[in-house]
């Protein structure tokens, strides 16, 4: 079933929860734009906004591209005001009407104080229809960042039969978040840096067009987390798995990967993203061990695995490095559920 997400977002909330929820069931964001914008801050915010939901108006839109016959679902996201839907998501409604009819609904609202009930009835109403198939309310999810927020995001997706890829993680700074494809051009702007790559063996990226691939293939794996400040990527972490990794054959093991943009080196952003991974990888994935490994010189990698509290287990002379073919020394780290439990307690 293919979905289109139509939503609009003021303050940046309900654009984080599309993308959220685009990137775990794979749907199509349309973004709706008034021509003239709203106030956004101080008073004039919340008077203006909600002077034109309670009187109904339907403002004029930015153009966009909306193909009816092109999805078989709509799901609706929007702020409450005045205990409503926005504005905009109603002359998109009105200019949809005939369109419409005969799709599957399901919607989310995010929301500071209350109405967020009756902003879910007043829409369904406004589609003539008796409920969603799902609906969510979640309560500044940019602004307030919680494990409920996400847990509500996860069984949202499931609901509509989703889920693909639903798992978010924030750690104290960042947002651990699936890759984008239109992520292409903060990827090119780090992984082109011969400092990132080479010392983890893989080819600097040559264009934006290279990392949007890589995107589309590699770092589209179960897994493989985008490192976001504000939402924009600035490295890339993941656990590899079965094919993906030669450390380990075990189900129940896998492989630790990462790496940083040079700017943000040195202010112990990996190892952060690190522990909430592993804290995953253990208690969400229930792996019973996670291994990872680093060139010999790459100290500062050696340095992020010290810290996360991996053990030295081999050391692998000769090794071919596929990707540039040549020869390394290797060494090879492990950290078990029993010693990560330890850790964490001491």
């Amino acid at each position: 079933m293919k979905t289109a997400i139509v939503y609009y977002s003021m303050s940046g909330n309900v654009e984080q929860t599309a993308k959220a929820v685009a990137d775990a069931i794979g749907a199509d964001l349309i973004r709706l734009q008034p021509e003239k914008a709203y106030p956004d801050k101080g008073a004039k915010k919340f008077l203006w906004g909600g002077k034109s939901a309670l009187m109904g108006e339907t403002p004029t839109l930015q153009s966009y591209t909306f193909d009816a016959a092109a999805y078989d679902r709509v799901i609706f996201g929007s702020p409450v005001w005045a205990s409503t839907f926005t504005p905009p998501i109603r002359t998109f409604l009105r200019d949809q009407a005939g369109a419409l009819q005969g799709k599957r609904f399901a919607a989310f609202f995010c929301y500071s104080g209350g109405g967020g009930d009756k902003a879910i009835v007043k829409l369904a109403k406004a589609l003539s229809i008796d409920a969603f198939d799902a609906a969510m309310l979640l309560i500044d999810p940019k602004d307030k960042p919680s494990a409920e927020n996400d847990k509500k995001i996860a069984d949202f997706c499931a609901a509509i039969g989703g889920g693909k890829r639903s798992v978010i993680l924030h750690t104290r700074r960042l947002t651990l978040r699936p890759w984008r494809e239109e992520d292409a051009a903060d990827l090119f702007e780090y992984a082109r840096d011969p400092a990132i790559g080479l010392s983890a063996g893989w080819r600097p990226h040559t264009d934006v067009e290279e990392s949007r691939m890589i995107i589309c293939g590699i770092l589209s794996a179960p897994e493989i987390y985008a490192v976001c400040l504000d939402d924009r990527p600035i490295g890339s972490i993941g656990l590899k798995m079965g094919d993906g990794t030669d450390m380990t054959d075990r189900p129940d093991e896998c492989e630790l990967g990462y790496w940083i943009g040079k700017p943000f080196w040195g202010q112990g952003l990996i190892p952060e993203a690190g522990e909430e991974l592993l804290r995953h990888a253990f208690e969400d994935l229930g792996m019973r061990a996670v291994w990872c490994g680093y060139y010999d010189g790459n100290e500062r990698s050696k340095r992020v695995q010290e810290k996360l509290g991996f053990v030295y287990h081999h050391t692998t002379e000769n090794l071919l490095v596929p990707q540039l073919q040549e020869r390394r020394m290797g060494h090879v780290n492990l950290l078990t559920k029993e010693q990560w439990g330890k850790l964490r307690k001491s």
